[in-house]
């Protein structure tokens, strides 16, 4: 039977050498630098994920405001007194080109009262 020769052990030494070299050297750093990329990547996904759900939170809040204040203003707006029409009945033709002529001081006056109202309701 034949021994093995010394160089097999000088070259099994040489590689445990040059790998734990490349494994401090190279392979470390490497490895440190993917992870923090992969981390640095993760977080910027999480922060679209939550700026989208804010978006998307804000704009429900922005319809429910806005359906808000158009039932407000409804309520408050005074009604004018023209006739009730059902679908099969149609307004005359005078009231369909008719324009509602407003002084200067009315028109401020329904501004100011819009105003108002505009101010008193809550969100």
């Amino acid at each position: 039977m034949d021994l093995p020769n010394v160089t097999l052990f000088f070259q099994i030494g040489n590689f445990c050498v040059a790998y734990f070299i490349l494994r401090t050297c190279v392979f470390a750093p490497a490895l440190k630098i993917l992870v923090a990329e992969q981390d640095r990547t993760d977080g910027l996904n999480k922060k679209i994920e939550d700026t989208r759900s804010e978006q998307l939170q804000l704009l429900r809040q922005q319809k429910t405001r806005w359906n808000f204040i158009k039932e407000s203003l409804s309520k408050k707006i005074p009604s004018f007194s023209l006739p009730s029409c059902s679908i099969d009945q149609t307004l005359p033709e005078s009231l369909k080109t008719q324009d509602i002529k407003l002084s200067d001081q009315q028109k401020k006056a329904v501004q100011n009262m819009l105003q108002d109202e505009l101010l008193d309701v809550k969100l």
